[in-house]
């Protein structure tokens, strides 16, 4: 992976956001970029989620199954990086988490239910 400052995320634009670092709800506005500490809720994606390099050439593409509610997208940022024990100081730098989950609304199983989503990710 790239240094994260070299990175762009695509595919979120226009979706409900709770950036949980700052504790604001907004509309994301175009791609994401990332210079410090980033940790945000997005209502699901419907379409493929790209991650591109400097030159804007797509690296990686996300997708998930649609009852997934939520996309998690993180990076812990120098500050809180070094502060984590099972990352090198400067892991931040190559790793994002970009994570299907349900996170507005818990799915709730009965006895014997079943409940399954899935999440992809390929080169492209």
């Amino acid at each position: 992976m790239s240094d994260i400052g070299h990175l762009r995320l695509e595919g979120l634009d226009g979706l409900a956001r709770w950036d949980a670092v700052r504790d604001l709800r907004d509309v994301q506005q175009g791609e994401i970029g990332f210079d410090g500490e980033y940790d945000s809720v997005f209502a699901s994606a419907t379409r493929p989620m790209q991650l591109r390099d400097q030159q804007g050439r797509p690296s990686l593409i996300v997708e998930h199954s649609p009852n997934w509610g939520n996309v998690v997208v993180w990076n812990p940022g120098a500050e809180l990086c070094a502060q984590l024990q099972d990352m090198p100081t400067d892991g931040y730098r190559t790793m994002l988490c970009v994570e299907a989950a349900c996170v507005d609304q818990a799915v709730t199983l009965k006895p014997g239910e079943r409940w399954s989503g899935w999440q992809r990710l390929s080169e492209s």
